[in-house]
């Protein structure tokens, strides 16, 4: 097995702060306060919370006697001294001649401003506003498209009928500007849209000490969360459950969502249900996982579930094969923490039609039938760069679990049961061990297809994580030893053994580049979770597993790129450099979940009804 030291990462990080308002929406800026990414901003703000992601203000440029002292665009200005952070503002503190210089942005009903000058100096601000979504980059033409009006002293702005409110205590005057192109030098690496042009609105007169700028909207009004600690003494615990907290979003008419990731991933179903044990449900946040649960039910289709919400239109789109099953993988949590058999009635009908819907898939073992559409589903020319038609090893487990769950809800609400189902079920579960066993390797088959494909991959440890697969003990522990040998790292597990042809253990490059090395050694934090529970399940030590897997991440958190958020990929080689999205849900669920369930050992209790 793997130690339990920190491999020495690049120190040379640039560090960017997250910061979510509870829609949705979020503060996304660097340490040196400059745009790098068009995902930058002092407000992106959720116009259908918690979808419709926009930029509207990138931060504010200062200026005195006509010299640009601070600014977000980056060669113009000076850098700043340094910033600060706490859970719901930004600071970053400049110096003209001795004179301290501080900007803080804020959230409080929309974004604050906060100019602090102690010096003499006439201070103009301009707000720099970019207007436009997460996804996209403002050409000269479109920002012609923003119309501002003066309100008094206070400015109307609007695009596309969207309307904001600029205000200041300030000396307030409309004088449009455009500003650009901005080059997003990040985006640029990356092979993305990296030109921007924004505007200023109006320049701000400092007359006084301080002056404050509001952006607000009446989209909704953003609400400080009392932070929840955890009640365990594990290493930065406490940041693992601030960053929870970001990622669960009030949506409209009270609902609730799980962002699957800040800055660029929506809602989807996959994460949500993934990450909703440790989310939520673990920390005794039933309430909230509930509402989760119906607001990913309400868009169920003919007995599928959609694999994401689209960010632009908010239309579900329903092309995955193990979405819907991962379902089960939530309910059984959340009904092993609270027993709620009222609940459960409520989702049934639900349930049963998920089943029904999948029954009709069926082979001659019991297992489905499917399609390409995996969670290794990147496509490169309009091909599966990883086609696991047919049985994915998951997704069978997956499949097999919604039966186990779904006899046994029949049981505890009385319901009467097709003898189908528990036919299926049985075939089930007796062909799974005898079809993916691969004796020669000593673990299971990722995919059978057309044949069996035995390269080592790391899906068959959520096979082995689930308590209703009777697999057997020794065959369970080969398997688990070669995924320690073969996948496991500090950071997580690759995708690919480094032994197997077509690894890339390096995530770099253009798009095209990324997505070809992105499930062909990239790590995911999220499955050392699942490696966890099966280590632990079938005998491993606890300690040797949690030193191993868990706590080199939650080391990590200080560290991280976006300190006190888990990345969603590190690079399979080392010293297994982070990047991908910078806040991943299903990451950070599962190391909560795992350190609490695995090592702590405190783990809801079926009761009696379930256990029959």
């Amino acid at each position: 097995m793997i130690g339990s030291d920190l491999p020495q990462l690049d120190e040379v990080v640039e560090k960017e702060w997250i910061i979510a308002d509870g829609y949705g929406g979020f503060l996304f800026l660097p340490s040196d306060g400059k745009l790098k990414r068009k995902y930058h901003g002092a407000w992106i703000c959720s116009l259908s919370p918690p979808f419709r992601r926009h930029v509207i203000i990138s931060g504010v440029q200062i200026k005195i006697y006509d010299e640009i002292i601070a600014s977000p665009i980056d060669g113009e200005g000076v850098l700043p001294i340094y910033c600060t952070v706490n859970s719901d503002s930004i600071s970053f503190l400049y110096k003209y001649e001795e004179n301290p210089l501080r900007i803080k942005y804020y959230f409080d009903k929309g974004v604050n401003v906060v100019v602090d000058y102690k010096g003499n100096e006439e201070v103009e601000i301009l707000p720099i506003l970019a207007m436009r979504h997460i996804y996209e980059v403002n050409n000269e033409k479109s920002i012609s498209e923003i119309e501002v009006n003066e309100l008094g002293n206070s400015l109307s702005i609007k695009r596309k009928g969207r309307a904001f409110q600029l205000s200041s205590n300030g000396e307030l005057r409309a004088q449009f500007n455009k500003i650009g192109p901005i080059r997003f030098r990040l985006d640029e690496e990356r092979g993305e849209d990296h030109v921007d042009f924004q505007f200023s609105p109006c320049s701000i007169k400092m007359r006084s000490e301080k002056v404050l700028i509001s952006i607000k909207s009446d989209i909704y009004e953003v609400k400080k969360q009392q932070p929840q600690k955890p009640s365990y003494n594990l290493p930065n615990l406490d940041l693992l459950y601030r960053a929870a907290d970001q990622l669960i979003i009030r949506g409209v008419y009270g609902k609730r969502f799980i962002i699957a990731g800040y800055p660029w991933f929506t809602v989807w179903t996959r994460d949500s249900l993934i990450a909703m044990p440790g989310l939520l449900i673990v920390r005794g946040r039933f309430k909230d996982a509930r509402g989760v649960l119906l607001s990913i039910l309400k868009y169920e289709r003919d007995g599928v579930l959609p694999e994401f919400i689209d960010e632009i239109n908010e239309k579900p789109i329903y092309t995955s094969v193990d979405s819907t099953l991962w379902l089960a993988h939530a309910l059984k949590y959340y009904l092993a923490y609270t027993n709620d058999t009222d609940f459960l009635e409520k989702l049934f009908p639900k349930l049963k039609a998920i089943v029904d819907r999948h029954l009709t898939s069926i082979n001659e073992y019991g297992l489905l039938e499917h399609g390409p559409w995996t969670w290794m589903d990147v496509k490169i020319d309009d091909n599966f760069l990883i086609d696991r038609s047919r049985m994915a090893v998951e997704v069978e487990a997956l499949w097999i679990s919604l039966l186990d769950l779904y006899v046994k809800t029949c049981k505890a609400l009385s319901k009467s049961l097709n003898d189908e189902v528990t036919n299926t079920l049985g075939r089930a579960k007796r062909s799974f061990e005898d079809l993916f066993w691969c004796e020669e390797k000593g673990w299971f088959y990722d995919h059978i297809g057309e044949v069996k494909d035995s390269v080592m991959r790391p899906n068959q440890v959520i096979a082995l994580a689930m308590d209703c697969l009777e697999i057997s003990p020794e065959k369970a522990k080969l398997a688990l030893t070669n995924i320690w040998k073969e996948l496991a790292t500090p950071f997580g597990l690759r995708s690919l053994s480094p032994r197997e042809g077509g690894y890339i253990g390096r995530y770099r490059g253009d798009i095209r580049s990324r997505d070809l090395a992105y499930h062909n050694g990239t790590v995911w934090p999220w499955l050392s979770g699942f490696l966890s529970k099966a280590s632990v399940r079938y005998g491993f030590n606890s300690r040797a597993v949690f030193n191993s897997l868990i706590l080199p991440l939650l080391l990590y958190l200080p560290r991280a790129p976006s300190p006190g958020c888990l990345n969603e990929i590190f690079d399979g080689d080392p010293p297994h450099r982070p990047d991908g999205c910078l806040l991943q849900a299903w990451n950070v669920g599962e190391v909560i979940r795992s350190s609490i369930e695995d090592y702590i050992g405190k783990r809801g209790e079926f009761s009696e009804i379930w256990l029959t």
